[in-house]
């Protein structure tokens, strides 16, 4: 068994094409792209003890954080969120509780004051969505612009930065 070529996987197009092509390349990327089908199925079962550690975790009352995991081979920042927001729901949590650990959880263990928090002063990143993911992980496709350090950056732009990382990402450096 062979970890998937990142290749194939749609979300790839948003990592650099050397990652693509070099690192990720089945029969000469990274070593453990080509692992064995008993270590694949250790790696699974690793997975569902993570799973159930943290149900049991959240049962206990830790605070939980969420994040995009940018240094890792196998996550695309932002999709990798994405798909934990997804994993927590699975594990039982609503999604209002797993967007929490992923905004005012993480906001909780940093030195900050003020983040995580939507108030006069606080110093907020936010996402605007017409339909609420907090009680749909489906509606994350229905964002329409993002706040970021106090400016407005409607779709249109947003868009607009995609397109333009994309190219950059699918260059030959």
């Amino acid at each position: 068994m062979r970890l998937p070529a990142a290749r194939d996987e749609p979300q790839s197009t948003l990592l650099p094409r050397y990652y693509r092509e070099v690192i990720r390349a089945p029969g000469s990327g990274l070593p453990f792209c080509d692992l064995p089908a008993s270590d694949w199925q250790e790696f699974g079962e690793g997975l569902r003890n993570v799973r159930e550690l943290t149900k049991w975790l959240s049962d206990a009352a830790v605070v939980l954080h969420l994040g995009s995991d940018t240094l890792n081979p196998f996550s695309v920042p932002g999709v990798s969120l994405q798909r934990e927001l997804a994993n927590f729901i699975e594990l039982g949590f609503t999604p209002e509780h797993a967007w929490a650990a992923a905004t005012s959880g993480n906001a909780s263990g940093l030195p900050d004051v003020g983040l995580g928090r939507v108030e006069v002063g606080a110093a907020a990143d936010l996402l605007i969505f017409c339909e609420d993911p907090t009680r749909d992980l489906s509606a994350l496709p229905s964002l329409e612009a993002v706040i970021a350090d106090g400016r407005l950056y409607e779709k249109s732009v947003l868009d607009e930065a995609l397109r333009r990382h994309m190219g950059f990402a699918s260059s030959w450096l």
